[in-house]
């Protein structure tokens, strides 16, 4: 594979940093199952003692102890710490719940032409800078603009799915090729989903228009006292002159006109939108979720692949380095993650996310991502609603 060096090198290093500070504006800004819930209290209650007995933490990802090996003949970053460790407690918890199954293709798992590489991708967790550093290794010519990785995110181009070719090849593929994810806190992830498609903090105005919309129409009687849908979105002055506004007491008519704006552009509240997501799953199943909120073990499968690499988020730009220092080793080239490892700011803003849901919606949380939490190693008490 010829790739170009020197001055477009250093323009593409520019370019993948410019995608990381859009990605990372981006993400800015009741009957509970009582077995899933218990099970991870009792996890949650136990997490010393597993530390103690087994050498792989469950809530320590910055941790790097020295792991048994997995099995003979593993891929050399399997055997790594942390990397090791997670794996190992991925298949034992898999184990445990009785999780695995049969691997099924998707267009979550990609891959080039060039680069024995396969990544299952995961919205909100740096899928849009992966992309762009998978089309570059696999020779990609021309310029990787965030338009276009969100024009082919779930087609063909640029690059290649499992979902099109057959079991055995995918099998083949799945042998041969270095496999990763990257795993991200469930809580961090729905945030920052929020804000990137409801929120004017992003400027990607067709999802809010098409989704968000939709959503808003859904919850509307809750907002609009009675009102009409079609007359809270159709002309001012006719609403505010109808009989059934002048009715309403001033609050009340704020509340409409307010939500008029809601139901034209789509900006539904943190509140309606973990409705909708807790009303969907409620009413359907978690397998027919929007992908930027699907929980992870049903995207990425971890229970049915044994991946190479599993990354944890707050560690993407160190962890990342290391499977591009892999790849590239027999390459005359030495392309970087960019950015820095920037937990904190996330943090924050997940939590104070969290504090306007109640803490009963918070739990329903934790039992629709409980495989989640318990497979991937997240701590389910990391953050709380209000009280």
């Amino acid at each position: 594979m010829m790739l170009t060096k020197g001055k477009k090198i250093f323009a593409f290093l520019l370019m993948l940093s410019g995608i990381a500070l859009f990605v990372e504006r981006a993400g800015l800004y009741s009957t509970l199952s009582t077995s899933k819930i218990n099970s991870m209290l009792q996890e949650r209650q136990t997490v010393n003692v597993h530390e103690k007995t087994s050498p792989c933490p469950t809530f320590a990802p910055q941790a790097t102890p020295t792991c048994p090996l997995l099995q003979e003949g593993m891929h050399p970053l399997s055997a790594e710490p942390p990397f090791s460790c997670r794996l190992q407690e991925i298949q034992r918890k898999c184990k445990e719940r009785n999780l695995n199954s049969k691997f099924q293709r998707s267009h979550s798992f990609k891959y080039g032409a060039s680069m024995p590489l396969l990544m299952c991708e995961l919205p909100k967790v740096a899928s849009t800078t992966w992309q762009a550093v998978l089309m570059k290794l696999n020779g990609f010519p021309g310029d990787v603009t965030k338009e276009l990785l969100h024009r082919y995110a779930y087609s063909q181009f640029p690059h290649k799915t499992l979902v099109r070719v057959d079991d055995e090849q995918a099998e083949r593929i799945i042998k041969q090729f270095t496999t990763f994810m990257i795993t991200r806190h469930p809580f961090e992830r729905l945030v920052s989903a929020y804000f990137d498609k409801f929120t004017n903090r992003s400027d990607m105005t067709s999802y809010r228009r098409n989704a968000g919309v939709k959503i808003a129409r859904n919850q509307s009687p809750e907002f609009l006292h009675g009102i009409r849908m079609t007359s809270a979105v159709g002309d001012m002055v006719a609403l505010k002159s109808s009989p059934e506004f002048s009715a309403l007491g001033k609050q009340q008519q704020d509340d409409v006109i307010r939500y008029r704006h809601v139901l034209r552009s789509g900006e539904i509240s943190f509140q309606q939108f973990i409705r909708h997501v807790l009303t969907h799953t409620r009413n359907v199943n978690s397998h027919t979720m929007d992908v930027h909120w699907r929980p992870q073990v049903l995207l990425c499968q971890p229970c049915a692949l044994n991946y190479s690499m599993v990354m944890r988020f707050e560690n993407l730009v160190t962890e990342s380095n290391r499977l591009l220092k892999f790849v590239q080793r027999d390459l005359d080239i030495n392309f970087t993650f960019p950015g820095a490892n920037k937990p904190a700011t996330q943090n924050t803003i997940t939590a104070k996310a969290m504090q306007l849901i109640s803490e009963a919606d918070v739990n329903r949380l934790r039992d629709l991502y409980a495989d989640d939490f318990y497979v991937l190693g997240h701590d389910p008490y990391r953050y709380s609603g209000k009280n």
